[in-house]
Order: C-alpha cells, then structure tokens, then sequence
C-alpha cells in the first residue's frame, strides 16, 4: 500500500503543471511567497496553489509513513517550512515542486514509529 500511495505522488509529479510549465520550486516558491501576502486578485491562485499542493503532499507522507507531522501542525506552518527549505536550498529550485514538498516536510518531521 505504501508504495502505490508513493507511486501515485510521483505520477503527480508528472503531470503538475503551472500555466502551461511543470510544476517548479522556483515557481512554488514565489507562489508561497506571494500566499503569504493579503489575499487580492493577484495572489489568489497563488496562495490556492501553494496551499493545495503542501496539502495534498503532506496527506500522502502521512498516509505512506514518510513524515510524521504533529496534528496540532497548521497548513500555515507547513507552508513556512517549504518557503524555507526552497530557500536555503537555491540550487534546487529547478526541480519538481512536489518532490521538493516532499524533501521539506521529511527533512522537518522524518517519520517516527
């Protein structure tokens, strides 16, 4: 069951797409940057983005035991790690967004039994 669960995030990866690219860090961190401003017009999609993709992969680690993120954990907090990680790890930024999630959230809350 894990490595279907794992198996269908990668196919995610795959087929992320962001206004007709794949799915970046470099991408990913403006949108969560831009997220963390006053909602407008402008960063609505943004902050949507952002947020469903932290949350969609955080919900997969979980389910395949690859992180073990506190319940009391808001989404908020999950993005700031990922806009952190994206930073400190420049050279990365090319990458695909949803591995990079990925990489953030077990590189913060690694899997504890």
């Amino acid at each position: 069951m894990k490595t279907l669960l794992l198996g269908v995030l990668l196919a995610f990866v795959s087929v992320t797409v962001v206004h007709g690219q794949t799915g970046t860090g470099m991408n990913l961190l403006k949108f969560c940057k831009d997220g963390q401003q006053p909602l407008t017009n402008g960063t609505m999609y943004s902050a949507g983005y952002c947020d469903g993709l932290v949350h969609g992969v955080a919900t997969t680690a979980q389910m395949t035991h690859s992180v073990s993120i506190p319940d009391d954990v808001s989404g908020g907090q999950l993005q700031l790690v990922v806009i952190k990680y994206l930073s400190d790890h420049p050279e990365s930024l090319n990458e695909s967004d949803t591995v990079l999630v990925l990489r953030a959230l077990m590189a913060v809350y690694p899997y504890r039994k």
